[in-house]
């Protein structure tokens, strides 16, 4: 640093240079790091309706309450005029960042700065839009507040809750569709259910019927069987029927044969005993004719032999000559009977 001057003020006014500050366990007043768990419960007590100018009303509050512990830093400064400048400072904490321009004047011992404190978001981080609070800061050395502007945050939290009632709506969506689902398995089982039921039933229908179908043709396998054993029976009965009055018949043919036989055979021996009592007659009557033929001729002879002849037996003694033996007539029944068993 270098000056020239007839007065300390005059010095202090045409001071110019460079350099580096170490500082050593810096802590920043009225600077909150650690407020985003407050200012995320505070957003989420006023819910989806949050803005910019609810957001005004705590969050400044907030980020004033407490101090920013940034630990050991350099910052780089230059001076001229008497006006100390320094690049923008970046300051780090657990639970945010700080970002400024420093700007302080020597001569009337002010100070101005310009940043912004970024909270660490963690799980609440959205796309596009990072919980900021920018800050501004006027006045004398040591006794400046800061003031805040929210509306980078107040644009993060309306972020947030568009976001929360996005996924809220998609939750509810997905829940209807989730219930949709639901339902239309429910359909979809009941229908399959019914199907079942329905299979079930036919299956039952089927088997009922097939039950019925092989008990009716059991019954007409039956029917037919008594049917066929009746008209077996039937039949059996007509045969023996049929034989009992074919075997009648026979025998009655037999029978009338027998009888014809017997009555043509009794005829026969009619005949046969007319015509044996004819012979016999006619032989008994040609045997008197032979004999009175020969008891004639004997007279005659008698008449007409000489007297020796008288003496002879049978003509003197007045006896008469013995019957001649009658002849054996063949046409007898007992000669006809012992001609047919063979003598």
């Amino acid at each position: 640093l270098s000056t020239s001057g007839k007065s300390v003020d005059a010095m202090i006014a045409a001071l110019s240079g460079s350099g580096t500050a170490a500082l050593k366990g810096l802590k920043v007043d009225g600077i909150n790091p650690d407020g985003f768990a407050a200012i995320i419960a505070k957003a989420d007590a006023i819910g989806r309706d949050i803005d910019a100018a609810k957001t005004a009303e705590f969050a400044p509050q907030i980020a004033g309450e407490g101090s920013f512990a940034a630990g050991d830093t350099d910052v780089a400064f230059t001076v001229a005029n008497g006006t100390l400048r320094a690049p923008p400072i970046s300051l780090d904490s657990p639970g945010a960042s700080l970002s400024a321009d420093v700007t302080a004047d020597l001569n009337t011992s002010t100070v101005t700065a310009k940043g912004t404190l970024t909270y660490r978001p963690g799980d609440e981080a959205l796309v596009g839009s990072e919980p900021a609070v920018n800050f501004s800061l006027a006045g004398p050395l040591g006794s400046a507040a800061p003031q805040f502007d929210s509306g980078p945050l107040a644009q993060f939290l309306t972020q947030r809750a568009l976001e929360k009632e996005q996924q809220r709506v998609e939750a509810m969506q997905a829940a209807l569709l989730e219930k949709q689902r639901l339902r239309r398995e429910v359909r979809y089982y009941a229908a399959l259910q019914t199907e079942r039921d329905r299979a079930a039933e036919e299956l039952r229908r089927q088997e009922e019927e097939a039950r019925q179908k092989a008990e009716a043709e059991a019954r007409a396998k039956a029917e037919a069987e008594a049917q066929a054993q009746a008209e077996a029976e039937a039949k059996a009965k007509a045969d023996e029927e049929a034989r009992a009055k074919a075997e009648a018949d026979a025998k009655a043919q037999a029978e009338a044969d027998a009888k014809a036989k017997a009555d043509q055979q009794a005829k026969a021996e009619a005949e046969q005993r007319a015509a044996d009592e004819a012979a016999k007659a006619q032989a008994e009557a040609d045997r008197k004719k032979a004999e009175q033929a020969k008891l004639e001729a004997a007279r005659k002879a008698a008449q007409q032999a000489p007297k020796a002849d008288q003496s002879l037996p049978g003509v003197n003694d007045g006896s008469s000559p013995p019957p001649a033996k009658p002849k054996a007539n063949p046409f007898t029944i007992d000669n006809l009977l012992k001609s047919l068993d063979g003598g």
